[in-house]
């Protein structure tokens, strides 16, 4: 790998670190302009690389393919769809148009194309286990400021969000980073003492943002884990299972109610719209146009 090119592609994983206070919406898109303005970048410098060699090949694989075809789909039913201009430039707070995904596909590309050393691969875990603890920390900070009476001034709920917008997110993101976590060595002292710190501040974080999906997601990864590497018995898998049931029953008590919570409406309407218009759908992030429609 051109080691010119680790800088500006580590960026994508200190992208969770990123907010502005000087935007009008602090979190999303920061970390949209970090993350688009590496992408292009890298790919750039790629092309550069690509076309000043004698070969110009350009590699293909079947995941690469795979995503190209689907991404050609959802452009053309987006295209076709209720709004196109939402599907491609997609929530201005949420930046979640098509024109993001297209910067995931050109990552993916990048990735087909370069050769990935152990060098890479170590740095790669060193800067996302930074974007991943140092959110994970400021979380628990929030939570504890919240249950002493001194809360934040942003918060959601009362519940942490930390450098995202929502502890949804949050609780997403830090589920998504935990297996490189769980892969880190253990072999010397020092490496078990950071292991199970990084784990412990994961875990914590994890459960103070009350997100009922991050927990299920959490036992999912802890019990594969644990029946992966110590070959653990029924027993022990039921112990775990029931124990993450209680804590949704726990939580699900615990957080305040929201609208948007009632996912059984939700999915009876996501239904009815979909029966509305079944091959060529509504398009990328029209859903809320969809929903209101049948309402």
């Amino acid at each position: 790998m051109n080691k010119s090119l680790l800088p500006i592609y580590l960026t994508l994983f200190l992208a969770p670190l990123a907010f502005s206070p000087y935007t009008f919406n602090t979190y999303e898109i920061p970390k949209a302009i970090l993350i688009n303005t590496s992408i292009f970048w890298t790919i750039g410098l790629l092309l550069l690389r690509i076309l000043s060699k004698k070969t110009n090949q350009v590699k293909y694989n079947s995941l690469l393919i795979i995503t190209i075809i689907y991404f050609t789909i959802r452009l053309i039913t987006s295209l076709l769809g209720y709004n196109p201009n939402r599907s491609i430039f997609g929530h201005y707070f949420r930046q979640n148009g098509l024109l993001n995904y297209f910067s995931f596909l050109l990552l993916l590309f990048w990735f087909t194309q370069i050769k990935i050393t152990k060098k890479t691969i170590k740095a790669i875990t060193a800067t996302l286990l930074l974007g991943n603890f140092l959110p994970a920390l400021y979380a628990i900070y929030q939570k504890v400021s919240i249950q002493f009476g001194t809360p934040p001034d942003l918060t959601y709920n009362q519940r942490p969000i930390s450098t995202f917008s929502n502890p949804n997110f949050l609780a997403g993101y830090l589920t998504l980073t935990l297996p490189y976590i769980l892969c880190l060595p253990r072999k010397k002292k020092f490496q078990k003492i950071f292991f199970y710190f990084f784990l412990a501040v994961n875990i914590i974080a994890i459960l103070a943002t009350e997100s009922r999906a991050a927990l299920l997601g959490l036992s999912v990864q802890i019990i594969l884990y644990l029946f992966l590497t110590y070959k653990l018995n029924k027993k022990g898998i039921i112990s775990i299972f029931l124990l993450s049931v209680s804590s949704l029953i726990l939580i699900s008590h615990i957080r305040p109610s929201s609208v948007f919570d009632n996912r059984y409406v939700i999915w009876e309407k996501g239904l009815t719209a979909f029966s509305q218009r079944p091959f060529l759908g509504w398009g990328a992030n029209n859903f809320d146009i969809a929903f209101q429609s049948v309402l």
